[in-house]
Parts: C-alpha cells; structure tokens; sequence
C-alpha cells in the first residue's frame, strides 16, 4: 500500500522520496514481525495441533478395540505401542 501511495506523487520529488522510504521501512517491519512474533506462533499452533490429532486418533482406536470386545489388558498393550 506505501509503494502505490507514494506512486501518487511522482510529480514532487521530495515527497516521492519520503514515501518509498516509509514504504520500505514497513515492509521490513512486516518481514521482521513475520519471522520473530507471527512464525513461532504458527509452529506452536501446528505443534499443539498435531498432539490434539494425536490423542484423538488414540482415543478412536480405543474406542474400536471396545467395541471389538477386547479385554482391558489387550487394549492397554494395542495403545501403548
């Protein structure tokens, strides 16, 4: 948006000049709060949500060993491993 705002004045140099450079410094603002606060967030929602899909995948097979009438200890022995 800084880059098409400061298109706007290419009849006045001086303020051509200004504008690029504040486009410039937020795009670096945006790369560098992208990398430092918004990428190790992304991970740790990825991280908790693979352990939610595992533990509901875990919880399935318990359901279906149940169902198949399996006794407690070969269920416990199917999880575990």
């Amino acid at each position: 948006i800084g880059l098409v705002a400061s298109l706007g004045n290419l009849n006045n140099v001086d303020k051509l000049g200004h504008s690029i450079s504040a486009a410039f410094i937020a795009t670096l603002l945006g790369i560098f709060s992208g990398y430092v606060l918004w990428h190790p967030i992304a991970n740790k929602l990825k991280r908790i949500s693979k352990q939610e899909q595992e533990m509901k995948l875990l919880m399935v097979e318990g359901l279906l060993a149940i169902s198949e009438g399996l006794s407690p200890s070969a269920i416990e022995k199917k999880l575990t491993v």
